[in-house]
């Protein structure tokens, strides 16, 4: 097992970090684009339902006009919250499914021009439920969008160390050793690599014997090794960076 208990800390730590990135965008991206075309949905539902019953209520309304309250009657679309949370749902996926910064400061932006109409509508005494129910939902996007800006700075960061995005210290390490050479040599093999090939077969056929139980602990203290100082190396070479 590796004993460079402080590399490997180092590396659990840098995939937090990006945990903690992604729990940002998934959790934007449902407050920004789940929740507009839910409540988008709401109100088409809501819309669909008083154009079903409005021809009740004006049959109701020919037979006996003092029979049904004239609100049931009277009908109006309220097309700003609509067209609101379709152009809220179109910048959320831009956002924070495409993750594109633009698309960010475009929502925060236009989340501070929706509350301030939405304190127009109420002072207006306009259906000031619907329009609180935006203010809210609009300051709370306002921090969303803020926390998914230091996410994405906190990202591009991430991005430039080795492992990026995973940040699992033995992929890492196959990555790093997985690499081949675009130069080709005469296929001679070394002394070394026939002795391994002789005793992989020896393990293979006689995986119970002590010659190949030692050889295959011997191996995987080399590979330890070698990975403990590769991450060494790794780590000694962002800090000269830093």
């Amino acid at each position: 097992m590796i004993d460079n208990f402080v590399h490997v800390k180092v590396i659990e730590s840098l995939r937090m970090r990006k945990k903690a990135v992604e729990k940002s965008y998934s959790l934007a991206g449902w407050v920004g684009f789940w929740v507009p075309v839910f409540l988008f949905g709401i109100q088409v539902f809501y819309y669909v339902s008083r154009l079903l019953t409005l021809d009740m209520g004006l049959v109701a309304l020919m037979v006996d006009p003092s029979s049904i309250p004239i609100g049931n009657v009277y009908f109006e679309f309220n097309y700003p919250p609509m067209i609101a949370c379709l152009v809220f749902a179109i910048l959320g996926f831009l956002a924070f499914g495409t993750r594109r910064r633009p698309a960010q400061y475009a929502f925060m932006s236009l989340a501070a021009v929706f509350i301030a109409v939405s304190f127009v509508m109420i002072m207006k005494n306009y259906e000031k439920i619907t329009y609180t129910v935006a203010v809210i939902y609009c300051t709370a996007m306002i921090f969303v969008c803020g926390d998914c800006i230091k996410a994405h700075k906190e990202d591009v960061i991430l991005s430039k160390i080795d492992g990026y995005p995973h940040f699992n210290s033995t992929l890492m390490y196959e990555e790093k050793t997985g690499e081949k050479s675009l130069i080709r040599f005469p296929d001679k093999k070394s002394y070394d690599l026939l002795y391994d090939e002789r005793m992989e077969e020896y393990a293979a056929q006689n995986p119970d014997s002590e010659t190949a139980k030692a050889y295959n602990r011997e191996k995987e203290e080399k590979k330890d090794f070698e990975l403990s100082d590769w991450l060494s190396e790794m780590l000694g070479k962002d800090a000269e960076n830093q």
